[in-house]
């Protein structure tokens, strides 16, 4: 699932595409996600809380990849395993907002990021 929406979440608010100075589609398709989330009543500090997890866990794991001391392997590949349990948790939120914009008639290249 994460892989076929790629960088879609980055167009949430908080992402980074939204960091980005945004022109044409890419600006677009914020203000229709942001539409939906408010149309739909979508979670969305359930949704900050769920990339908060994420990307600490993630860059906990980079931390001690980086550290190159073999003895925290264990908990590198721990901070991984947490992380992508909170892909699937985030892609599972986002997942019928991208089916809707993909209905609307946006291309799925330009939904990826």
């Amino acid at each position: 699932m994460a892989s076929d929406m790629n960088n879609f979440y980055g167009y949430f608010p908080g992402g980074f595409i939204r960091e980005l100075d945004i022109e044409g589609d890419r600006q677009d398709i914020t203000g229709s996600i942001d539409q939906l989330i408010l149309k739909d009543d979508f979670d969305l500090e359930r949704y900050q809380r769920i990339e908060g997890i994420r990307s600490t866990s993630t860059d906990r794991a980079s931390d001690l990849f980086d550290s190159q001391k073999p003895e925290l392997y264990g908990k590198m590949m721990h901070n991984l395993k947490w992380a992508d349990k909170f892909v699937k948790l985030r892609d599972q939120m986002i997942l019928p907002i991208y089916k809707k914009l993909l209905e609307l008639g946006y291309l799925e290249k330009k939904l990826r990021g």
